[in-house]
């Protein structure tokens, strides 16, 4: 931990003298290379890179996948049990739907990370709200077992589980980034 202080203030220290103009041409050049050589070797390591990105909440895909199930079935339970938004026969059919949602949700996000990373750069991960919409939408009409009241519930149903789970996974991921 204090060799990552160390090598923080160094960088802060180096980048206010480039700031301040303090630094020689050979200085710059040598910060650029070390900035690249950094890149490069986390770029070795993907999974620390997404999780630095903001895409995935931990950087093993197992402990990702659980940690993002247990946050949607936690919050489609809260968000209808405050606010009634959803049509459901039973209690079972909320935890199927959520457990759908969560693969779906896996699934498209590794095909954008692995395929179409540039996609989620230029939306600036916009595409994964997207994800959002298209998951619930289609559990709304394919699962018999899980349907929203009205138009307006499913857009407030939608907020609330977008924003709610952003607070979470940035509490989560700043957790795991210590």
């Amino acid at each position: 931990m204090k060799e990552d202080k160390d090598i923080e203030e160094k960088i802060e220290e180096k980048i206010e003298n480039i700031k301040n103009g303090k630094a020689s041409d050979e200085e710059i050049l040598e910060f650029v290379n070390e900035a690249k050589e950094g890149y490069k070797s986390a770029a070795k390591s993907k999974g620390i890179i997404k999780v630095m990105m903001g895409f995935l909440v931990h950087p093993n895909s197992l402990v990702h996948l659980l940690i993002t199930f247990v946050m949607n079935v936690s919050l489609v339970l809260a968000i209808e049990g405050f606010f009634d938004l959803i049509e459901y026969n039973e209690i079972g059919n909320l935890l199927i739907a959520a457990s759908l949602f969560t693969v779906y949700e896996f699934i498209l996000k590794m095909f954008i990370l692995t395929f179409a990373i540039k996609i989620a750069f230029m939306t600036m991960g916009l595409i994964f709200i997207a994800s959002h919409v298209s998951g619930f939408l289609l559990l709304d009409f394919f699962y018999k077992g899980f349907s929203f009241v009205s138009t307006p519930s499913f857009f407030v149903f939608l907020l609330l589980f977008s924003v709610v789970r952003l607070i979470l996974s940035r509490y989560i991921r700043s957790y795991f980034l210590r």
